[in-house]
């Protein structure tokens, strides 16, 4: 709601979308193909309810799509991508995506990812390795995938990565916090 008051922004139409990443419950053991549909199923729902009346709503893909996705959800984006590139229902509303930005995606992966892992596989209340979480290996076939399938749909895409380059205050400190290390952070 709060982005609609800003004067570059207040033409544009901003969804946020959300994905189960919790590390206990029922859903916990999905992956970013599970995520990636989602999230196209998501778009393709709101799209569908839009044309049967939704007062003043367009569909998504009526108008340009510009994806801004942080950490994980970068490697959902691209996912979400690959699959509407091969699914003919999903096809108009990928063939409006303009461009990605992606904020600390961890393209080559998350070097803590094993080790946290490690740690919920150890944990007493039950919690098991979670199958989202080893993706982000930085040897991760999944990961390897999603790379090699993107670059070869992402040719028309305009797309920006960004990752931290500044020491946030921490008590009497300054430390630089960065979970994606910078070759990770650019390279698709």
């Amino acid at each position: 709601m709060w982005l609609g008051d800003e004067d570059g922004l207040s033409s544009f139409r901003i969804f946020s979308f959300g994905y189960n990443a919790n590390f206990k419950g029922a859903a916990t053991n999905l992956n970013t193909i599970d995520f990636a549909k989602d999230l196209l199923f998501s778009m393709l729902s709101f799209s569908e309810r839009s044309r049967d009346g939704a007062e003043g709503f367009l569909p998504i893909g009526s108008r340009p799509i510009i994806f801004v996705a942080h950490s994980m959800g970068g490697l959902v984006v691209k996912k979400a991508y690959i699959l509407g590139k091969h699914d003919r229902q999903y096809s108009n509303l990928i063939a409006q995506v303009y461009g990605i930005l992606f904020l600390a995606t961890p393209h080559r992966g998350a070097q803590y990812a094993k080790m946290l892992n490690n740690i919920l596989s150890t944990v007493p209340f039950g919690t098991a390795s979670k199958a989202y979480v080893a993706e982000l290996g930085t040897h991760s076939s999944s990961l390897q995938d999603i790379n090699e399938q993107f670059s070869k749909f992402c040719e028309e895409l305009q797309l920006a990565s960004f990752f931290e380059t500044m020491k946030t205050s921490v008590g009497v400190t300054k430390v630089l916090v960065r979970n994606v290390p910078i070759s990770h952070a650019y390279t698709f």
